[in-house]
């Protein structure tokens, strides 16, 4: 079970947990994670939809689909990338797992890059891992616009239900924060319209 973590109410999902650190990740830090993302050694993959498997995209008509470069972490609870120990060990990631109590595995994680667009797109609201209880952690690599967006909506809902989805609230990424939530929340990003990219590592961490 959690311990520590901030817990809010909301009238139709409850009390989620939902949490931000500022100052866990010292500045020297940063900049290793930050300089080895950016290399040009760095290996992405272009990702042409950000739907997530089993998201029906005729629920969210009024959401855009939007392509992104990723570099994936876990796959599978399987780790597939090199650079996967020294990240978790720059973020602090296992520190944070023992002070609260989180069970520790890791079923997915990969790093997220939005390059700027010219106009304001809303990338279509998603659950990263169905049916398994979990909790999602963002990682922001850089200060930009482009907020993560939270939604009234998780996957307790009907599909019908999903039809009426309202945004609940954002949180804008902040160079070495870190955003912890109920994985079951409805969420997306947004690609920056002023900053040139929106760099973010993502792990979804199982219950």
């Amino acid at each position: 079970m959690s311990i520590g973590l901030t817990k809010l109410n909301h009238p139709t999902l409850g009390d989620v947990v939902f949490h931000r650190w500022s100052g866990h990740v010292s500045s020297e830090k940063q900049d290793i994670i930050e300089h080895h993302l950016s290399k040009q050694s760095f290996n992405w993959n272009f990702t042409k939809s950000t739907i997530v498997d089993g998201t029906n995209p005729d629920e969210f008509k009024d959401y855009d689909d939007v392509s992104i470069l990723a570099h994936r972490l876990i796959v599978d609870n399987r780790v597939v990338s090199e650079y996967f120990g020294g990240l978790i060990e720059n973020i602090g990631l296992d520190d944070l797992i023992n002070r609260h109590h989180l069970s520790g595995e890791i079923l997915r994680a990969q790093v997220n890059l939005f390059i700027r667009r010219d106009r304001v797109v809303n990338p279509c609201p998603h659950i990263d891992v169905r049916t398994i209880p979990h909790f999602g952690m963002l990682y922001y690599v850089n200060d930009a616009d482009g907020d993560t967006v939270f939604y009234d909506k998780s996957e307790n809902n009907s599909n019908e239900e999903l039809g009426d989805m309202k945004e609940w609230r954002r949180e804008s990424p902040k160079r070495g924060d870190i955003l912890f939530f109920d994985g079951r929340i409805y969420h997306s990003p947004s690609c920056p319209v002023e900053s040139t990219h929106r760099f973010s590592v993502n792990f979804d961490i199982l219950k």
